[in-house]
């Protein structure tokens, strides 16, 4: 070391080296905590090119709370029901005809019209207390709704239709549902 000092340099040199000292030294006096112990950074547990975490959402809510009409009753204004016409036999899919016996279309008009805004629920006819799986929306008419069977199986003497929302059943369920028989199907 004596040969180093010793040794003839440009001053500018050694102001370059006492300054990388003392950024060095700063740089582990930063590092340590108040006890001494010397904080070493971990490596990431999770790989650098892993998508970031999700931010959290708003609260969640119950599903008739976060849908506006899901919040009160649908109820009806009347019924048809028939044979399936051109009009709406563009809302089902082709392969429905090619399987289904004696087709029929459930036309259901409402009291109340529903807003168009897309959500994750929508309304489903009910027949007898049993969904229509194939229940659609009349893009027409804002309170129109047609449900689709494939054959008349589940008519009975005395037919009960009712409305409700996906996920709201207890509290968007017609109160009041409207009756039919098979003396009423269209033909």
């Amino acid at each position: 070391m004596l040969m180093i000092l010793n040794f003839p340099v440009d001053r500018r040199l050694w102001k370059t080296v006492f300054a990388g000292f003392l950024f060095a030294g700063f740089l582990l006096g930063s590092c340590r905590t108040g006890s001494g112990v010397l904080i070493v950074p971990r490596a990431s547990a999770v790989a650098p090119d892993a998508p970031a975490a999700a931010l959290p959402g708003p609260a969640a809510q119950a599903p008739y709370q976060a849908m506006h009409q899901a919040s009160q009753t649908v109820e009806l204004k009347s019924v048809r029901i028939g044979k399936i016409d051109s009009a709406f036999a563009q809302y089902i899919a082709p392969h429905f005809f090619n399987t289904a016996s004696a087709p029929l279309a459930v036309v259901v008009q409402t009291q109340q019209p529903f807003d168009m805004e897309p959500r994750n629920s929508s309304p489903v006819i009910e027949l007898n207390g049993e969904p229509i799986k194939n229940t659609r929306m009349v893009v027409e008419t804002t309170n129109t709704l047609v449900g689709f069977l494939p054959d008349r199986e589940r008519i009975k003497s005395r037919n009960a239709v009712t409305v409700v929302w996906i996920g709201a059943e207890e509290y968007t369920r017609t109160k009041n549902p409207l009756f039919f028989t098979p003396a009423d199907i269209r033909e």
